[in-house]
Order: C-alpha cells, then sequence, then structure tokens
C-alpha cells in the first residue's frame, strides 16, 4: 500500500503474487523423485496430525464454518459479524448453507 499523507486511506495498492507462486513451486518440486523419496521418510501419522491441525485452524475464518455454527446454534444465541445475517432472513441463509 501507498499512503498520502492526507488520510489514513492508501492512495494505490500493489498486489504481490510471489508468495502464492512460492507455495505452487515448493508444492510442485517436492513431487519429484528425489524429494519424494525424502517425503516418504516422514511418518504417515504426522503428515496427518500436521493435515488435520492445517485444517482446523482454517475454519475459524471461513464463512461457510460460521454459517454452520449459526446454523447448529440456539436461536437466542445466534449473532454473527457479518453484514449478510442481519440483511437476509435466516431461513435463506439457512437453506443456502445446507445446499453448499
Amino acid at each position: 500500500c501507498v499512503f498520502d499523507h492526507q488520510g489514513d486511506e492508501p492512495s494505490r495498492v500493489y498486489e504481490i503474487r510471489y508468495s502464492n507462486f512460492l507455495q505452487a513451486l515448493m508444492t510442485g518440486v517436492v513431487c519429484f523423485k528425489p524429494f519424494l523419496s525424502i517425503l516418504g521418510k516422514i511418518p504417515k501419522a504426522s503428515l496427518d496430525g500436521l493435515f488435520i491441525f492445517m485444517a482446523l485452524s482454517s475454519l475459524p475464518g471461513n464463512d461457510l464454518w460460521d454459517r454452520f455454527v449459526l446454523l447448529v446454534s440456539e436461536p437466542a444465541l445466534r449473532a454473527s459479524k457479518h453484514e449478510f445475517f442481519r440483511a437476509v432472513p435466516f431461513d435463506v441463509v439457512s437453506r443456502f448453507t445446507k445446499l453448499q
């Protein structure tokens, strides 16, 4: 972001996609023969634990998860920080979440 001195709003935003590219590149490199043998030496339970941790840590910011939590919550306790919850009737949100 580039900020001008007149306010807190950014005047320009530069998107940098190097981190996504490097992640995809490292994933691709691991698929080749010398690295597959190294990956094969890691215990399967360790990899399973890593992927379970990654899945559980990504849930709190996920819109689908937030709507699912609202779906199973008691009606008196339903509160959401999302704008759609106040603008859209709950039965519409419920049907959309079930459809997804």
